[in-house]
């Protein structure tokens, strides 16, 4: 039993099974899928329908012209009045969709007739009278004769039937209808293999055929002065629509033409009565009628392209005999008459849910045979439609589920698109109808379907091992965790043959190369080879062993300090969910690296905290505190602050993610070959002055002002970095003992390890001001000791001594900054950049 579910499990034998299927029910016409394939044709159909040119002009005999004439049915001579106007207006065909099939009611005629009789009979007996009173009887015999004369002309008036013939006989080119009683034609032995193909050829077409038993017409007296007649029976689908035209039918051995097709040949002045056998215009192509290619089927009927209401003019009947319509809209053209008033029986056609006349699909089908705007199904439908069934099946069997999950779906996705889209546009534009359903349902359903059986089948397989799924389901919620052990602990109580799996350890592997972590990495590598040949397994496992060999412990085969790049490595190693790309220098804090946040493709500065001078006791202590440091900068948000993104610790590493500048630090602007325009240097100080305010009113005191802390952008901006070590100022908390700071731009509270508000950023960026401005520091000593003594006590030489250049306000601002009393020094960086501003505004006048 359990070999019996797994052989039912496997790819190519369930898609097999369901493309046997889908060709039964395309050659049987399966109604359930029947249903949705004509669903789909009804949706182009309405798409392809658009406004035509064509001969055809509609009379209704509407419900206007109803309630001016009166009940429906009218004395005929009215018809002959239409016929006579249409007569003179030189309307090349005059299509009476009226069946005429009894003589006009008579019953005044039968009374006059009879009246006639007596008076005849009277004549007779007064003939047979001679009597002395002869000359009284002539004369009365005489009044007799004339009377009946006056009689017979009026009966003679009276006949309807007769206006009616004489106004055909005189147009000469009124096409009538006449009706067919219908039934099914039956298969012979002979016909049924090409019966069958027939239907494998229609597919989701196949429709009963049918032949006339009976036939209704018009009257002997007006048969005889129609130019033309043909059938005008209906043949509604399954769901009642009006789809196709029957073009022939066979009644008692011939082949009549429909009405339809007997008002397109009489227009080309080619109408045809009927025809005992079809070879002579029987084609591949369909039907060969006048000169005219028409595409009907097996059964002799033509697919209806509906167009447009708007695409045939239309006139009540009373305004054509009132004269109200105009003479130039049926001078050659065909005048198609008609009921259309509430109480006349009505069909549905394709293109929507409303009803419509009998003259507007007749109109339809003349204008078709007319323009060649056909829909048809072409010779090659059937191989084309069954190669796409079997090219899908194929599909399925071999190439969907060895595919991943997203390339199977971007496949079915890709080939559903396709093959429906190639459907509408060979329906649109050429009228070529191709079966969208049939290969498309065999496509979705059956991806879907094998899908479920598979994931049955290796269910069953694993039920002697329940614990394999929770195993795996265990084994990535290690993984997204960063508890990479512990993950691949789980994953090697799943089978490894198993071709999920060995993509979950494969995964893995990379996770231990990105973390750095090679020698774990080439163990899940050696493990997923327990389960055969698979990716690049092998070449990563001699990659990985050799750039291990160039590792030494924490240090890279260049030598210097700690790094997250390991040479030799194939994968891009990570910090968190960053991927390192290069080493861009190292810092006070450590190493900083170009990275990339692989979810929005942004590349950031990575920078991380190095812990190899740190004693094992404190580095508790200065993670945390580089963490709560970093929460303080990241909280920051201002045009002259490096941006910082994110900050984590992975594998040990902490590290800090942050905006990513294009330039240079000011570091080679104090040299004094280098220096910057004075303006130029006036406005960066306005703005790092602004930036530290801002800081400063955020609680963030820098500790570090210094060239190298401030970078300027290839567009001339500056921007103030590395808060890496700034704290949150708290009164609480005393900074006594830790001097923290670059020494020749620290401030005196710093040389004094006091507590520091934001008057020492102010400090420090007066000392850069002014290296900035001369090229020289304030501060200067031949050793540490003496660099502090200068800094705490010793004042600086005024920057216009140095650089006489420099404007007084400016100098000013300097001495200011550099005050080494704390209550004279400049209390916030917004005055210092209001006056700075306002130096630069009096430079520029």
């Amino acid at each position: 039993m359990n070999r019996l579910i797994i052989f039912i499990g496997k790819e190519w034998f369930l898609a097999l099974l369901l493309t046997l299927f889908i060709f039964f029910a395309y050659g049987k016409g399966w109604q359930p899928f029947k249903t949705f394939e004509i669903a789909t044709y009804d949706y182009r159909a309405r798409l392809r329908s658009a406004s035509v040119a064509s001969p055809v002009v509609i009379i209704d005999i509407d419900d206007k012209s109803i309630e001016e004439i009166g009940s429906w049915p009218w004395p005929r001579t009215r018809l002959a009045q239409l016929i006579d106007i249409l007569a003179e207006y030189k309307t090349s065909v005059i299509a009476l969709d009226l069946l005429f099939s009894m003589p006009s009611p008579d019953d005044a005629r039968r009374e006059i007739t009879s009246l006639i009789a007596d008076l005849k009979k009277d004549l007779k007996e007064k003939r047979k009278v001679l009597s002395k009173k002869k000359s009284k009887v002539a004369g009365s015999t005489s009044d007799t004769r004339e009377l009946i004369k006056k009689l017979e002309q009026i009966q003679a008036d009276l006949d309807f039937d007769i206006s009616l013939s004489r106004s055909l006989r005189t147009a000469n080119n009124v096409v009538m209808p006449m009706n067919f009683y219908l039934n099914e034609a039956e298969d012979t032995k002979e016909e049924i293999f090409s019966s069958l193909l027939s239907r494998l050829y229609q597919g989701s077409l196949k429709r009963k055929n049918y032949i006339g038993e009976n036939v209704k017409g018009p009257i002997k007296l007006l048969a005889k002065r129609a130019r033309a007649i043909g059938f005008n029976n209906r043949l509604p689908e399954f769901d009642g629509k009006i789809r196709r035209e029957a073009l022939l039918m066979q009644f008692k051995g011939s082949y009549y033409p429909s009405f339809s097709l007997q008002v397109a040949l009489t227009y080309i002045d080619r109408p045809i009565k009927s025809m005992k056998s079809l070879d002579k215009i029987r084609t591949q192509y369909g039907l060969k009628i006048a000169g005219m290619e028409i595409p009907a089927g097996k059964d002799l009927t033509l697919l209806t392209s509906y167009n447009k209401v708007g695409s045939f003019p239309r006139f009540s009947f009373v305004e054509v005999v009132n004269g109200i319509a105009p003479k130039e809209a049926f001078e050659g053209k065909i005048a198609l008459i008609g009921l259309s008033h509430k109480e006349n029986s009505f069909y549905t056609n394709n293109l929507s849910r409303k009803k419509y006349s009998s003259t507007f699909i007749t109109a339809n089908v003349i204008e078709n045979i007319l323009n060649g705007n056909h829909i048809l199904r072409p010779e090659w439908a059937f191989p084309v439609e069954a190669g796409a069934i079997l090219f899908f099946g194929l599909f399925l069997a071999f190439i969907a589920h060895r595919l991943s999950r997203r390339a199977g779906i971007i496949m079915l996705i890709f080939s559903l698109a396709a093959w429906n889209l190639l459907a509408f546009y060979l329906f649109l534009e050429h009228g070529y109808w191709l079966s969208m359903f049939y290969p498309s349902f065999l496509l979705l359903f059956g991806y879907i379907f094998i899908s479920i059986m598979k994931r049955l089948v290796i269910n069953k397989e694993m039920m002697d091992s329940e614990t394999v799924e929770s195993n795996k389901l265990l084994a990535l919620s290690f993984q997204s965790q960063g508890m990479l052990d512990m993950a691949f602990d789980k994953f090697k109580k799943c089978p490894v043959r198993d071709t999920v799996i060995r993509e979950h350890l494969y995964n893995l592997a990379l996770d231990f190369e990105r973390k750095r972590m090679l020698n774990k990495a080439v163990i899940v590598y050696e493990h997923i080879q327990k389960g055969g040949k698979y990716k690049d397994v092998k070449e990563r496992i001699a990659q990985l062993k050799e750039a291990d060999q160039r590792l030494v412990i924490g240090k890279n085969n260049k030598g210097g300090d700690e790094t997250v790049i390991i040479d030799g490595s194939p994968t891009i190693p990570t910090l968190g969910r960053y991927e390192v790309i290069k080493e861009l220098g190292h810092g006070a804090m450590g190493t900083v690296y170009l990275g990339k946040d692989p979810k929005i493709n942004r590349e950031v500065a990575i920078k991380t905290l190095r812990y190899d001078e740190i004693e094992e006791a404190q580095l508790k202590e200065i993670k945390d505190r580089f963490f709560r440091e970093a929460e303080a900068a990241g909280s920051l948000s201002h045009p002259n602050i490096v941006t910082i993104y994110d900050v984590g610790e992975d594998m040990g590493v902490a590290y800090l993610a942050m905006e990513l500048l294009e330039g240079k630090d000011l570091s080679d602007a104090c040299d004094k070959k280098k220096l910057l325009p004075m303006k130029k240097v006036v406005k960066m100080a306005a703005d790092v002055a602004d930036a530290l305010a801002y800081a400063h009113d955020n609680g963030v005191v820098h500790r570090d002002i210094k060239p190298p802390n401030i970078m300027i952008q290839s567009n001339g901006d500056v921007k103030v970095a590395d808060f890496g070590i700034a704290r949150v100022m708290d009164s609480s908390k005393t900074t006594t003992g830790v001097i923290l700071g670059t020494p020749s731009y620290m401030s005196p509270e710093q040389i004094s390890a006091k507590k520091v508000d934001g008057r020492s950023d102010l400090f420090s960026l007066g000392v850069v001001f002014y290296e900035l401005l001369t090229g020289e520091r304030p501060f200067k000593g031949d050793s540490f000791a003496a660099l502090m003594y200068a800094i705490a006590n010793t004042p600086h030489k005024p920057a216009r001594k140095v650089l006489p250049d420099i404007p007084a306000d400016i100098s000013s601002i300097i001495d200011k900054l550099l005050e080494k009393n704390l209550t004279k020094r400049y209390k916030s960086g917004k005055q210092v950049s209001t006056d700075l501003l306002a130096s630069l505004k009096k430079m520029k006048d």
